[in-house]
């Protein structure tokens, strides 16, 4: 199976080779919890609650993934999700703009 190495962490070719960056990755789980919680709590939690969780627990999940295994595929699962992450986030600025503008 071919490895990448691509940051200075990598401490070698095999799986938790990268323990700092794959621990971090903690952080993105107890945000999707923390988002959750509070759009449970909301009177009328909306859809942009649940896709914003959605996001953060592939973006962990795909960020964990590379940085304990960092091959091809793992990296596209990594690359991914912020992608749709990004665009969401762009698309929603542009139509915030386009309306107050």
């Amino acid at each position: 199976m071919e490895t990448l190495d691509l940051y200075c962490e990598r401490l070698g070719p095999g799986g938790w080779a990268e323990p700092f960056n794959a621990s971090t990755n903690l952080a993105f789980f107890l945000a999707a919890w923390a988002v959750w919680r509070t759009g449970a709590e909301a009177r009328r939690p909306g859809i942009d609650a649940w896709l914003l969780v959605v996001l953060i627990v592939a973006i962990g999940t795909g960020s964990a993934l590379f940085h304990v295994f960092a091959t091809p595929a793992t990296r596209v699962a990594d690359e991914l999700p912020i992608l749709g992450h990004v665009h969401d986030c762009s698309t929603r600025a542009l139509e915030a703009f386009a309306v107050s503008g």
